[in-house]
């Protein structure tokens, strides 16, 4: 993997943020493989299998007003053209309350170029004493 490969993992990153920000579901395949999993177990909303279902979801909910992707580390997959990608999401929330989760993404490369075949989404939660 080159640092071209690393620029363009971090743009397919934040263009989720951009999707979410401008609600383009109809623009999730610029982020997500046809047969992507995104596991929001964590989030009690289960598993979801494939853009249909991801794209569903988010038309059906009340993701956050805005989506901030950041501390963006991309490393080798198993193969030239996989990749593992971890990320924060800092989320805008109602009533100015600021929600934030991690990613764990498996990238695959495309004719499209970079896209998750795999998201793991984790919540981050209060530290306790």
């Amino acid at each position: 993997m080159d640092a071209a490969d690393v620029v363009g993992i971090g743009q397919v990153l934040a263009r989720y943020g951009q999707i979410v920000d401008t609600r383009a579901w109809s623009d999730l395949a610029d982020v997500f493989a046809g047969d992507a999993i995104f596991d929001i177990s964590d989030f009690g909303r289960g598993r979801l299998e494939g853009i249909d279902a991801i794209r569903t979801m988010f038309e059906h909910t009340s993701p956050p007003y805005s989506v901030n992707i950041v501390n963006v580390v991309v490393r080798d997959g198993d193969t030239d053209d996989t990749a593992h990608a971890y990320s924060k999401n800092l989320g805008l929330l109602p009533k100015g309350r600021v929600g934030s989760a991690s990613y764990e993404d498996d990238l695959v490369r495309t004719d499209c170029g970079w896209r998750v075949v795999r998201r793991l989404a984790i919540a981050c939660r209060e530290a306790r004493e």
